[in-house]
């Protein structure tokens, strides 16, 4: 499993690689990086945050994959929706919406526009993606970087 670390080098990784792709056509990958980019962020701040409350208990996890299985460790039921089978990327939003309440449209959209553009739609105007970034992404890397030791860095629109 990553440690915070590697989730801040690669998080910046995709945003380099989002700043490098921008004056493109292809919005749907930008959309799409862009929420990877803020899936690092996250991950960075749930390893930072480690006890998780979760109905009354703290729960022990340092990354989303972790979520479900300390809740029925716990002897907890799972959140509504919910099965054991649900992905990471579920228990994320879990997290988020949970955790991180003030971020946690932003990080929606952005997952919400990603999966749009890559399973259903696949063509994202510029508007849309110019969105995303500027008032999505960056609300997240300020969020990170105003409330841990992040480094996360903004990205470059060309």
């Amino acid at each position: 499993m990553p440690t915070d670390l590697q989730h801040m080098t690669h998080g910046n990784h995709n945003i380099d690689f989002l700043s490098h792709i921008y004056p493109t056509q292809f919005n749907d990958w930008i959309i799409t990086v862009a929420f990877y980019s803020s899936l690092h962020v996250f991950e960075y701040a749930i390893f930072k945050t480690k006890d998780l409350p979760y109905r009354g208990k703290k729960l022990q996890v340092m990354h989303s994959k972790e979520f479900f299985p300390a809740i029925r460790t716990a002897g907890l039921p799972l959140p509504h929706n919910c099965t054991s089978k649900s992905s990471d990327h579920t228990a994320r939003k879990q997290i988020v919406n949970r955790i991180f309440p003030e971020v946690s449209g932003a990080y929606y959209r952005l997952s919400n526009d990603s999966h749009t553009a890559r399973y259903e739609l696949y063509q994202q105007g510029r508007p849309k993606a110019e969105d995303r970034i500027r008032k999505d992404l960056v609300k997240i890397i300020t969020w990170s970087n105003t409330r841990y030791p992040t480094v996360f860095k903004q990205p470059t629109l060309a």
